[in-house]
C-alpha cells in the first residue's frame, strides 16, 4: 500500500522559492508558497491568478518561475473559471470549464483550482486524480457529495493549507474530515497550517480584506 509523503521545498537560489509538496504513489500534489515570485503591492510574491487585478506580465513570469520549479508543462494544466460551486468535471484533456471540482482519469494531466484560505482537497483514487475548491459555499452545497456521485471514495484525502478554524466562523477541516469519513475515505492528511495567521507564506482573502494574490494548488499523475 502506498505511503503518503510530505515535503516542504525552500530553494534559497535564485528566487527564494518555496512549496509544499505530497505524494502518493506515483501522484505529486503541490501547493506553493507566496515566497519567489516578482508581483509587488497586495500580490506581492508568487500570485498565480490573472484574475485578481495583479500585472499580466508579472503573473506570467511567476507561473515560468513555478512550473519550471516543479517540471510540470503549464500546457498539460486544466484549470477552471471557479464560481463558486458545487460543480464537478471530469476531463481529459485542457479546456475552459466553470466549477470548482476536476477529476481526471487521464495520465500526464495535471488539475489545479486557485485559492486563498479555501482548502484544496486533493483525492487519490485507484484510476483518478481530483481536486476540488472548498469554501463555506462549497462545503455546505456539497462540493465533496457531488464529487463521490461520479467517483468511488478515494484512497486517499490531503487537505492543502488553508484558513483554521480559529480565524473563520466555519470549522472547514472537521467539516470536511466528517464527510469525507461518511463517505469511507479512511486516510485523509491535514497539515494543519493556516493561510490567515502566515502572512508572509500565504495569500489570505479575509485577512487582506479581500485584496490580495491566489495559490495555484495542483495534482499530477505521472
Amino acid at each position: 500500500m502506498s505511503e503518503l509523503k510530505f515535503y516542504i521545498k525552500c530553494d534559497k537560489v535564485p528566487h527564494l522559492m518555496m512549496y509544499y509538496r505530497f505524494e502518493f504513489g506515483n501522484v505529486k500534489m503541490y501547493f506553493p508558497a507566496r515566497k519567489g515570485g516578482v508581483s509587488e503591492g497586495p500580490f506581492s510574491g508568487l500570485n498565480l491568478s490573472f484574475r485578481v487585478g495583479d500585472e499580466d506580465e508579472k503573473v506570467k513570469t511567476n507561473r515560468r518561475i513555478f512550473f519550471e520549479k516543479i517540471g510540470l508543462e503549464e500546457s498539460k494544466l486544466v484549470t477552471l473559471n471557479q464560481l463558486p460551486s458545487n460543480i464537478v468535471r471530469i476531463v481529459d484533456k485542457p479546456q475552459r470549464l466553470e466549477g470548482d471540482g476536476l477529476i481526471t482519469f487521464t495520465k500526464h494531466l495535471a488539475l489545479g483550482v486557485y485559492v486563498a484560505d479555501c482548502v484544496a482537497l486533493y483525492l487519490v483514487g485507484k484510476d483518478y486524480i481530483g481536486i476540488l475548491h472548498v469554501g463555506k459555499r462549497g462545503l455546505t452545497n456539497g462540493i465533496i457529495e457531488e464529487a463521490f456521485k461520479l467517483i468511488e471514495p478515494p484512497e486517499c484525502a490531503v487537505m492543502s493549507p488553508s484558513i483554521c478554524p480559529t480565524c473563520y466562523e466555519v470549522d472547514l477541516w472537521e467539516g470536511i474530515e466528517e464527510r469525507l469519513k461518511k463517505h469511507g475515505v479512511e486516510r485523509i492528511f491535514n497539515p494543519k497550517i493556516c493561510t490567515y495567521e502566515n502572512p508572509e507564506q500565504f495569500f489570505s482573502y479575509r485577512r487582506d480584506k479581500g485584496k490580495t494574490g491566489r495559490h495555484l494548488a495542483i495534482i499530477t499523475q505521472i
